[in-house]
């Protein structure tokens, strides 16, 4: 088990480290820029991506009570987001998350942030362990193992509460 963990630590510290961060290209249907592989809160401030990402921080107000509950049971929870800066799902559901999470206590160091493109692929970085089949997708670890997923949007009515939901059930 501390070889697992070890491992899923490593990924974490490594990831950050082998790929070009924040890579933007120009995606091919829409003509507009898109994020592209390894990325971190940054590039959502990137003008191209900005407005979507500050309105949807700042307009969200999360359950408190929820917030608190989180803040109990956020020990050793490791996050992988796979998003889509094109998706208009990903530009909704992400600025809530990174509101959440800054509530909760979450570190940044904590979360590990992919961008794909319209085909589900991470530019440098492979996806495909992932098993991404829409976007977002949010993929929680507990001491290296999955303990749940998010795809596209919450199935309960906020999102905070199937954090909630996945981290209690993850312990």
């Amino acid at each position: 088990m501390k070889k697992l963990f070890f491992i899923t630590i490593m990924f974490f510290v490594v990831a950050g480290y082998t790929q070009q961060t924040n890579k933007v290209i120009t995606d091919a249907q829409s003509g507009k820029d898109i994020l592209i592989g390894q990325c971190d809160r940054q590039a959502l401030t990137n003008p191209a991506f900005a407005d979507a990402y500050n309105e949807g921080y700042n307009s969200y107000v999360p359950d408190q009570e929820v917030i608190n509950k989180l803040k109990k049971e956020k020990k050793n929870v490791q996050v992988v987001v796979v998003m889509g800066s094109w998706c208009d799902d990903s530009k909704t559901q992400v600025p809530h998350f990174y509101k959440i999470i800054d509530e909760a206590g979450i570190k940044d160091s904590d979360i590990r942030l992919i961008s794909v493109d319209r085909n589900k692929k991470g530019g440098d970085v492979d996806v495909s362990a992932y098993d991404i089949q829409r976007v977002p997708t949010f993929i929680f670890y507990k001491h290296g193992r999955e303990i749940g997923r998010i795809v596209e949007s919450p199935s309960t009515s906020a999102l905070e509460k199937d954090l909630l939901l996945i981290f209690s059930h993850g312990s």
